[in-house]
């Protein structure tokens, strides 16, 4: 909002499922849409797609230093390509020096980084670093409802904990809802507990909880 670098580069990290990626394209669209920035001008690619254009485009890092906003995601998988990391290095630079934004994101823990060229790492350091958290039992709750609203699909409320308890992964939880509500339009519009239950069975991930929060627990 600020339209300034004063958090460069912007470093997003965490575990599979935290919704990175989401938020990097969120940023992204909040700048094209709110800040009336050309799409144009952002550059938004992860480390697979990146590798490709500088093999097969000789003129790769003027193609992507003439943007003014660099977005990368998949960073982690840097540790796979040495030349690619020193490339980026160069490109970093350019970027750093015009004071122009950069934001990154990888999936695992911050000790990561040690995998990476020192001089890539050092540098990624310089800027603000965030960890993305597990969605906790709010916003799992929250989720599922909003999905409940879009697919017009009825759980009881009992029914939303019970998944939210049950699954803590974002991704696990969309393909439940999806298979709920195949099953809704498909088989019966009247879930039983019976169905409901054995389609939760069908996709324990091993994330379920051992007991209800509230039984002198705490959420997660």
């Amino acid at each position: 909002e600020k339209n300034n670098t004063e958090f460069n580069p912007f470093v997003i990290f965490g575990m599979n499922s935290t919704g990175k990626t989401h938020l990097l394209r969120s940023i992204a669209n909040y700048l094209t849409l709110n800040n009336k920035t050309d799409p144009e001008s952002i550059f938004f690619a992860n480390t697979e797609t990146l590798k490709n254009i500088c093999k097969e485009r000789s003129e790769s890092r003027e193609s992507i230093t003439s943007k003014d906003f660099l977005f990368l995601d998949d960073v982690h998988q840097l540790i796979h390509y040495e030349s690619l990391q020193k490339e980026l290095i160069l490109i970093f630079d350019h970027f750093h020096e015009q004071k122009k934004q950069m934001i990154f994101c990888f999936t695992g823990a911050l000790s990561l980084l040690d995998s990476l060229n020192p001089n890539l790492k050092s540098r990624l350091e310089w800027g603000l670093l965030v960890r993305v958290k597990k969605p906790d039992m709010d916003v799992r709750i929250r989720y599922i409802k909003q999905k409940c609203q879009e697919k017009r699909l009825h759980l009881s409320n009992e029914q939303i904990l019970t998944i939210a308890e049950k699954f803590e992964n974002i991704r696990t939880i969309q393909g439940i809802i999806l298979k709920l509500f195949a099953f809704h339009k498909l088989v019966t519009p009247q879930l039983s507990a019976h169905d409901f239950q054995s389609i939760l069975s069908s996709l324990d991930n091993g994330n379920n909880k051992k007991s209800r929060v509230g039984k002198g627990e705490s959420h997660p």
